[in-house]
């Protein structure tokens, strides 16, 4: 089953904006200032752009549940995965910002690593925020349970385990 996510076009397209702004002011600096430390200061930080960019485009593409595993995918295609009997364990983490604003992420942990993926180190990450949640969470139960796989519910600091995850993470 493929679940979407609320907010896909418009984080992604906003990376994508910045990143292409950033990309040409890149540019017209170094063809104006010639090549020297401005330049090199500007054409520094265009990693960390790409890295932010690539982030928020993994982490609200399609995921998919089915029978093999759990995936990312963007039409269509793979772009991360991790079999059933490579999941180790989820970690189920509720953040509650300053302002009062709650946020939910789902780290689903690999017990193989894989070498392909650099930045999560083969981890697949994920937000509550996706349509049919409940749906999600009645899907994923069934799996973690028929693969024994250690849920970790993470709120307010405290941590507990569990053996399915919640609607609401209230610990």
């Amino acid at each position: 089953m493929v679940f979407k996510f609320l907010n896909f076009p418009s984080l992604s397209l906003g990376a994508i904006v910045i990143f292409f702004i950033y990309t040409c002011v890149t540019v017209a600096v170094t063809v104006s200032a010639g090549f020297g430390q401005g330049a090199l200061a500007v054409l520094g930080l265009f990693p960390l752009l790409a890295i932010a960019w690539y982030s928020a485009f993994i982490m609200e593409s399609d995921l998919v549940i089915d029978d093999t595993g759990i995936s990312r995918a963007f039409k269509g295609k793979t772009l991360q995965s991790l079999d059933w009997e490579n999941i180790k364990s989820f970690k189920d983490l509720t953040i509650v910002a300053p302002g009062g604003k709650v946020s939910r992420f789902f780290h689903v942990h690999p017990i193989k690593k894989s070498k392909i993926h650099i930045l999560s180190g083969g981890r697949v990450v994920f937000s509550s925020r996706m349509y049919n949640f409940e749906e999600f969470v009645k899907l994923i139960n069934g799996y973690i349970k028929f693969y024994r796989i250690r849920v970790d519910a993470v709120n307010n600091g405290e941590c507990i385990s569990r053996n399915e995850i919640f609607v609401d993470n209230l610990i």
